[in-house]
């Protein structure tokens, strides 16, 4: 049938021959996508037997039915818990956090209900709900009527608590089995510091002394204390002496040098009243040109007028002393010299001098002598006219002779100094 000789036939799917390599039937149709020969579905991807074309999920979905979802990952499976909710069935938290329980409030959070709770709030450390805690003396309460402490002790005779002290009569804070008898004052010789009762027995110094008999003070270290120090003078020298004096006050009273304590004179060997010592040499004689008020013993040196003198000028002859106590010579034409007068002040002086010259006169001397006619001061060459001051602030007190000469005489003046 198939025109071939001797041929089996038509043995094969298509009668005389096989289905064409490729095709899926003897009529040159192919699979499609879905294994449907001649069909016309161009791609089934996911191998879903479904076309892609018309396939609502290309792939696979998952167990909450999402097309490529990822499957039952959330608490509740393919969701999450409900915002409110504790569980997957619609339940809530109660007030003690139990997932679907019943109680409705735990005001103290203690995690008991309050309509179970025997305290809602806080037991204080004595066991009280809501109590002030320990603030008592014993913490939980008060030191029980009369005791003294929280472990049931009671004051001594001495007032300490749980002490043994069964009696203190005298009242001294030392229990009675345990008193010391002696003196128990500190300012007390005797004071025996470990005594508690004093059995009278204490002894005192005296008033200002040591237990020792030392002065408690004596500054200057003589053995008399300074409350008994008596004031006086105790040199025995002086005119106020007191024997009962132990401190000298500084006020001895001492006679004059040269004199006792009556104002005489030690040693007077002419009894005139003036010590030996202090008698002044000089011309007493108040009519003597060099007449000295402070002379006490005449010298025999006292210049009168009419005295012969040496006026020092070899012109001249019989020199005497004037009225002006001027020693004053006579030329040979038996004409008088014009002699060197002068006055001078301040009389009495302090030391500063002017002396008041009549004339001019050149190469003259003055010379300061003392009582004794010693020169003390003198100053030679000198031209004098008017005033001229000199400087006697050296010298001390007294009387001095003060002699101007020139070649035609001398003249002499008295002058006290008093300072």
């Amino acid at each position: 049938a198939c025109g071939i000789c001797n041929g089996p036939g038509e043995i094969y799917e298509c009668g005389c021959s096989d289905i064409p390599a490729g095709d899926c039937d003897c009529n040159g149709n192919q699979l499609d996508a879905l294994g449907v020969c001649g069909g016309d579905c161009t791609e089934d991807a996911d191998a879903d037997g479904i076309c892609d074309d018309v396939d609502d999920c290309i792939g696979q979905l998952d167990a909450c039915g999402i097309c490529n979802g990822p499957g039952e990952i959330y608490e509740c499976g393919c969701s999450d818990i409900p915002a409110g909710d504790c569980d997957c069935d619609g339940n809530q938290e109660d007030a003690l956090g139990v997932c679907g329980g019943d109680c409705t409030e735990d005001a103290d959070a203690d995690g008991i209900c309050d309509d179970v709770d025997d305290c809602v709030g806080e037991l204080d450390a004595c066991g009280i709900c809501n109590g002030p805690g320990e603030i008592y003396e014993c913490g939980c309460s008060d030191i029980p009527a009369g005791d003294c402490d929280c472990d049931g002790n009671q004051l001594d005779a001495l007032g300490v608590c749980g002490g043994d002290c069964a009696a203190d009569a005298n009242g001294n804070g030392v229990c009675d089995d345990a008193e010391v008898p002696g003196c128990t004052d500190a300012l007390a010789c005797n004071y025996n510091p470990e005594a508690t009762e004093d059995d009278g027995s204490c002894e005192f110094a005296d008033q200002y002394y040591d237990c020792d008999g030392n002065c408690l003070m004596d500054m200057d270290g003589d053995g008399v204390c300074d409350e008994l120090e008596v004031l006086g003078c105790t040199d025995e020298t002086a005119c106020n002496y007191d024997e009962l004096a132990t401190e000298d006050d500084g006020m001895c009273e001492y006679p004059e040098t040269y004199y006792d304590c009556e104002g005489n004179c030690l040693n007077d060997a002419d009894g005139d009243g003036v010590c030996d010592e202090l008698e002044v040499a000089g011309c007493t004689n108040p009519d003597a040109c060099n007449y000295d008020e402070l002379a006490t013993e005449d010298d025999e040196s006292c210049i009168l007028v009419g005295d012969a003198c040496d006026d020092g000028n070899d012109e001249t002859i019989n020199d005497t002393i004037d009225e002006n106590c001027d020693c004053v010579g006579e030329v040979e034409d038996a004409v008088l010299e014009a002699a060197l007068t002068f006055g001078m002040f301040p009389n009495p002086s302090n030391g500063e001098v002017t002396l008041s010259v009549e004339g001019f006169h050149t190469r003259a001397s003055i010379q300061v002598m003392d009582a004794s006619g010693r020169v003390v001061w003198s100053k030679e060459n000198m031209a004098l006219q008017g005033n001229v001051v000199i400087d006697l602030s050296s010298l001390s007190s007294g009387t001095y002779n003060v002699m101007l000469s020139d070649e035609r005489g001398v003249s002499v003046k008295r002058l006290a100094i008093q300072k």
